[in-house]
């Protein structure tokens, strides 16, 4: 299922993933429950996980031209 480009869906930057981990460290430093606290840290350490994964892809991105099928311009010919 495609979505229209105003729904598409859009990797988080890792400026805002950091965002929303500082978010729950935060609020696991006002809770009182253990378990609560403890979720609200592993949720932050997977935003951090995001904000680095999406650092190391944009390190590795590689520009490379896009070449018509060779079947297209036979097509064509």
């Amino acid at each position: 299922m495609l979505l229209p480009p105003e729904r598409a869906l859009t990797m988080a930057s890792e400026k805002e993933c950091m965002s929303h981990a500082g978010e729950c460290v935060r609020l696991a430093g006002l809770t009182d429950d253990l378990t609560v606290r403890d979720q609200l840290l592993d949720l932050a350490r997977d935003w951090i996980f995001a904000a680095q994964q999406g650092y190391r892809r944009s390190d590795d991105a590689r520009v490379v031209p896009l070449h018509k099928n060779q079947d297209d311009q036979h097509d064509k010919g």
